[in-house]
């Protein structure tokens, strides 16, 4: 993980979520995963083996600024001990509130993505010890996922410029391809990106 990255500001949620393991009441053999998200932005996960103040308070003090206003939901070791600085806003919500506004929606958002992750990608066959790094990497694709900057887009940008009959041919030799067979359509790409003699 990138040690300079800036911590999430502004408007934050934190929440929990559990990983894999074998259910039950007690999460046995579940990971413990704290998350918090900027909404609409940026997230931080860490893998925790409790949710208790100290754990907590170093988690927000790595991954939220000082100045953010925090949303969590109504577990007690969310208070000033842990908080420190930063403005909070519990928020209790039954099943029915939560289906109208979620008020840690962002958090949800997060937590079911990196499962549909982990067992579509890992099949749930991650092990605790090296789940932080799964983990990083998550977030590192997450906070990527909309390129904002310039460069991103640039190969993109630079392409048409390289050869833009051959581009323009492709774009209109498209439809044909899709709607007759993979043979004639390969047969007229290649017809189309042999270079001129």
């Amino acid at each position: 993980m990138e040690p300079r990255r800036t911590a999430l500001a502004g408007a934050v949620q934190a929440d929990k979520g559990f990983l894999a393991g074998t259910g039950g009441p007690a999460r046995v053999g579940k990971s413990l995963v704290l998350v918090a998200a900027e909404p609409g932005g940026r997230i931080r996960l860490r893998r925790a083996e409790t949710n208790d103040e100290a754990t907590l308070g170093a988690f927000l003090a790595e991954a939220v600024a000082p100045d953010a206003h925090v949303t969590t939901d109504g577990l007690a070791s969310y208070n000033r001990r842990t908080l420190t600085t930063r403005r909070h806003t519990m928020t209790v919500q039954t099943a029915a509130e939560r289906a109208t506004a979620d008020a840690l929606q962002h958090c949800r958002w997060a937590i079911s993505n990196l499962k549909r992750r982990w067992l579509g990608t890992h099949h749930g066959a991650i092990s605790h010890k090296h789940a932080q790094a799964y983990l990083d990497e998550f977030v590192f694709r997450y906070n990527r996922r909309r390129p904002r900057h310039w460069s991103f887009n640039r190969p993109r940008l630079a392409k048409p410029r390289l050869h833009p009959a051959a581009d323009h041919e492709t774009a209109r030799a498209r439809p044909f391809c899709l709607g007759s067979g993979v043979a004639k359509g390969i047969a007229m790409l290649k017809h189309i990106n042999r270079d001129p003699q």
